[in-house]
């Protein structure tokens, strides 16, 4: 009883010299222009070593962290959101779809390519890697944008949209995989495959458009007087972070990201004026719960893991790279020029969150496809593409001319 209680204070101290790590570091980037969010992933990773080797977190604690990094992506992509041009953004839909279909495609297409010939992986391994490299951490590119406060630009808009669609596919893709894996081992019909196929499919898309059509019900006919109702009581920001926890807890529940329900939630308020202007009020929750998100990315990944990764990771590594910015290049340079092209292609290059969900998926399945080694090559891959992006990312805003 006595070790249970003490765990308390000491969790909360952890968390209170995360938040002064957190100052240190932004002081830092404004000091010397290094990527607070380069630091925020180190300093995860710092924490997941020191933990692995002195225990000063129990199971409770690891948990609220990672509750705490959810909550830090929810508030992120909210902001995103809520400071986002939702005219713009529909405007550059049709733009995106292309990048999307090219990046999307040739990323997986290559993480295929590397992991069953280069690498000599099975099939249904080689579908997980290609699955997981299809990715798009749009937290960690966004958090870039947004700090250049480039994010309402048309360039940040598109980047924006493709960066959506490349993980609602890849959440798409990775339930289709699910449904085709029990099919694909008992070496099934291609007609069997289809029949699963059809089916996850159909079931997910039915999930997306209840979560679409709760949304557009919420924004035009509920969150108005709602917001009135409450307003009278109450800061306006209460309500409008409830709602947008609320949103990205639908999305989770309906087998979407919440990134992308914090993202949706912030588009609904970014039609309200007024709840644009409160944007300035949730400022401290943002600077507190955001850094928190990179935070866990970081002591998700197992130190230990990473000794096990092989050479294939530099592999998968280059591959994870040119898929994203060669698939951005190819539909954009001729209408873009080559240095928004590139600029495009850099920002879809983090994976994290999702790709990292869908890696576990294979290790931790019944029959384990991705091996130990494969696994760990694959977060040395996260790791790595959320550490190179921020730096690079941030040099390519400064000298594009917008």
């Amino acid at each position: 009883m006595i070790a249970a209680i003490s765990d308390k204070p000491l969790f909360i101290l952890t968390i209170g010299l995360v938040i002064l790590g957190v100052l240190f570091l932004r002081a830092l980037e404004r000091k010397c222009s290094f990527p607070a969010v380069v630091g925020y992933l180190l300093m995860g990773l710092f924490l997941r070593w020191q933990n692995d080797r002195m225990g000063f977190l129990n199971h409770e604690g690891v948990w609220t962290l990672e509750i705490l990094g959810e909550i830090g992506v929810v508030c992120l992509l909210f902001r995103v959101g809520l400071e986002s041009n939702f005219q713009g953004l529909v405007k550059q839909l049709p733009n995106a779809v292309w990048v999307w279909v090219f990046n999307v495609g040739l990323s997986g297409l290559l993480g295929y390519i590397a992991t069953r010939y280069w690498l000599g992986m099975n099939l249904i391994p080689s579908l997980f890697v290609a699955t997981a490299l299809t990715a798009t951490s749009i937290g960690v590119s966004m958090s870039v944008w947004q700090e250049a406060k480039r994010l309402r630009t048309d360039l940040g808009e598109l980047v924006t949209d493709t960066a959506e669609l490349d993980d609602i596919s890849t959440v798409m893709l990775l339930v289709i995989l699910f449904s085709l894996v029990p099919i694909l081992e008992k070496g099934g019909s291609l007609h069997e495959m289809e029949v699963g196929a059809a089916k996850a499919l159909s079931a997910l898309l039915f999930r997306g458009f209840l979560f679409a059509s709760l949304c557009v019900l919420f924004a035009n006919y509920l969150e108005k007087p709602i917001s009135q109702f409450f307003g009278r009581y109450s800061h306006p920001v209460v309500f409008l972070l409830g709602s947008g926890f609320i949103i990205g807890a639908l999305a989770g529940w309906l087998g979407f990201s919440m990134a992308i329900g914090g993202l949706f939630a912030g588009l609904i308020f970014s039609r309200d004026p007024n709840a644009v202007k409160e944007d300035a009020s949730c400022e401290p929750i943002y600077e507190i719960f955001t850094p928190f998100f990179f935070i866990s990315i970081g002591f998700q990944i197992n130190p230990e893991v990473l000794q096990h990764a092989s050479s294939g990771a530099l592999v998968l590594l280059l591959v994870a790279i040119i898929g994203k910015v060669l698939g951005a290049i190819i539909p954009t340079l001729t209408k873009l020029g080559w240095s928004a092209a590139l600029l495009v292609g850099v920002s879809l290059v983090p994976r994290a969150e999702i790709a990292m969900v869908v890696a576990k998926a294979g290790n931790s399945s019944q029959n384990a496809p991705i091996s130990d080694e494969l696994y760990a090559s694959m977060v040395l891959v996260c790791l790595a593409t959320c550490l190179i992006t921020p730096p690079v990312l941030q040099q390519l805003i400064k000298r594009h001319s917008f």
